[in-house]
């Protein structure tokens, strides 16, 4: 039975145990029926409703598009009544974010010669074009769309690719009013995806656009410089061995799968073998035939990261035509770079349709990451997780000098000794927003995360510790909370039950603490030592195999989660 996590809670605390990823992924496909005249385009999970719960946008492309309210694990239309349904005959991408720090998720769609639409959320329910107004009107053959702060300035930025027509990046004002800077970026046609994500921690959103066979990928660097308060850019895909002319790339997903805390790029190839880019600092080295994700010849469409069995370990999720490909991350790290294994059929997700665009979410709110995906000509699938078969933990970000949504943030999550990093994307996968913009880490049997420091947009750094498992958070840009600074303090020692061999070591201490006692014959050589692992408050410690008329001299150390320590005094019995 699959119990729910409903609510966003606050921190707690508890012991971990050791990781593990030998848990296989499992899915149940349901599916959402699209018009049979419509081909299902641009989608993702997103907050659009009142209810907050993650709800559907889905692009019909040639017919009306749907809004799926989520009720509670269940869905229904309501397009037509919250003013988004908008049928055009060449309807493509879409990505969602709240623009204007409202509170509420807002859609750009990335239409065809109709033009592209801004709609505000007005929170109730309903939206309002606002693309005459906001300056975001843009005509040609939409595709990708992604939203980012460019210039930190605590606004959303707008990203759109075209085939027909050159790029264009909106900077938004302090009205919500945007303007193209057309000097930040080449305007190059024949693009499909935008990801902003920062490839090179330095604090900044870079651009990462996939093109078509023949014209190479580009890769925007941030410069930092906020020339003009709108930002600046240098095009450095050769450079960072990303470019690929001869690849006809798709879509892209971006996440940390050996963990070694920078971000990767997977990017789907119609025409060919797909290309895994490992982050390697100042490059990307190619390693997709290594990692085992080339997926098939060609007809590659989109992607996404996520830990589908919560093992600690990304795993990928690619959508194409004829099957659907699931890869489980193995967790080695075999020659430094790791691998993954090929589950499609086993996992339930090698749907064999014409899949396109994917996105995740825990739309069911239990705890594991489930994923939609739109088929072109065929109805849209809904996958459910069939676990969670680990222990996990989930954040959502509230910025305040930062955009509301924090979208732009890095996440890096410790445990034991390691760290894996996700980012909050708007635009990404393919054609659509990629997720909830949401960050979920798989704890494997670990009952807290050791760690989060959280990046914020704006520049702010912000760290916390010893998160409990399986909840849901959300974190408040400027508040988290003080690292614990206090040691325990320990009380009512007590020695008892001694015997010839053997003594109980008793006492409490004013918080959970775990302790170690460190005792001998010798009072200043303590060279033997009891470790109780167990967080608690009352404490009971046996020591044996001593030697019989002998004193024996102890102290305890005492350490609570946030790791302060205490040392007892010296204590001596016989």
């Amino acid at each position: 039975m699959k119990i729910p996590f409903r609510l966003w809670s606050i921190l707690s605390l508890v012991l971990i145990g050791e990781p593990t990823n030998s848990q296989a992924i499992r899915f149940s496909a349901r599916q959402m029926p699209v018009d049979s005249n419509g081909y299902g385009h641009g989608a993702s999970f997103g907050a659009y409703t009142r209810n907050g719960r993650p709800s559907l946008f889905i692009i019909a492309y040639g017919t009306a598009n749907y809004l799926y309210e989520n009720t509670g694990g269940l869905f229904r239309d309501i397009a037509a009544a919250a003013g988004v349904q908008f049928g055009s005959d060449h309807d493509r991408g879409m990505a969602s974010a709240d623009f204007d720090n409202d509170g509420d998720l807002d859609i750009y769609l990335s239409a065809g010669y109709t033009g592209n639409v801004l709609w505000r959320n007005n929170g109730d329910d309903t939206f309002t074009d606002i693309t005459s107004e906001s300056g975001t009107y843009l005509g040609g053959q939409g595709q990708g769309v992604a939203w980012g702060d460019c210039n930190r300035d605590g606004r959303l930025d707008l990203f759109v690719c075209r085939t027909d027509g050159g790029n264009r990046l909106f900077i938004q004002s302090r009205d919500s009013r945007f303007y193209e800077n057309s000097d930040a970026i080449s305007e190059q046609s024949e693009s499909l995806q935008p990801v902003l994500f920062d490839v090179n921690d330095d604090g900044h959103l870079d651009i990462l656009v996939t093109r078509r066979t023949g014209f190479g990928n580009l890769l925007y660097l941030n410069r930092g410089d906020l020339a003009g308060q709108a930002g600046s850019f240098n095009e450095r895909a050769q450079q960072w061995r990303i470019d690929d002319a001869g690849a006809n790339s798709q879509g892209a997903a971006v996440g940390d799968y050996d963990r070694d805390g920078d971000l990767d790029v997977f990017i789907c190839d119609f025409s060919d073998h797909n290309l895994f880019f490992r982050n390697m600092g100042g490059y990307f080295e190619e390693v997709g035939e290594a990692a085992g994700v080339r997926s098939g010849n060609d007809r590659n469409r989109g992607a996404v990261f996520g830990d589908f069995n919560d093992d600690g370990w990304p795993d990928l999720y690619v959508t194409r035509t004829g099957e659907n490909k699931m890869f489980q991350n193995n967790g080695d790290l075999a020659g430094q770079a790791g691998t993954f294994t090929q589950v499609s059929a086993a996992s339930g997700a090698n749907d064999g349709n014409d899949g396109y665009s994917p996105s995740i979410a825990d739309y069911d709110d239990d705890g594991d990451l489930d994923i939609f995906f739109t088929n072109t000509g065929q109805n849209s699938v809904l996958l459910t997780n069939s676990g969670p078969f680990n222990n996990w933990i989930e954040f959502r970000l509230r910025g305040s000098a930062s955009n509301r949504n924090g979208v732009g943030a890095k996440l890096t999550a410790w445990l034991n000794g390691r760290p894996q990093a996700q980012a909050i994307i708007a635009g990404q996968g393919y054609l659509g927003t990629g997720s909830d913009l949401t960050a979920h880490f798989g704890l494997g049997r670990s009952r807290y995360l050791d760690s989060l420091v959280v990046q914020w947009p704006s520049g702010m750094r912000e760290k916390y510790y010893r998160l409990a498992a399986n909840q849901k958070m959300t974190l408040h840009e400027g508040q988290a909370p003080p690292r614990d600074q206090t040691a325990p303090v320990i009380s009512n020692l007590v020695i008892a039950a001694i015997t010839a061999t053997s003594a109980q070591i008793e006492w409490k201490t004013d918080e959970p603490s775990d302790a170690r006692i460190e005792y001998g014959a010798d009072s200043t050589a303590l060279s033997a030592f009891v470790v109780e692992s167990n967080f608690a408050t009352t404490h009971a410690v046996s020591l044996i195999n001593l030697k019989s008329s002998t004193r024996y001299y102890f102290h305890i150390i005492a350490k609570d989660e946030a790791g302060n320590t205490r040392f007892g005094l010296k204590q001596s019995f016989t």
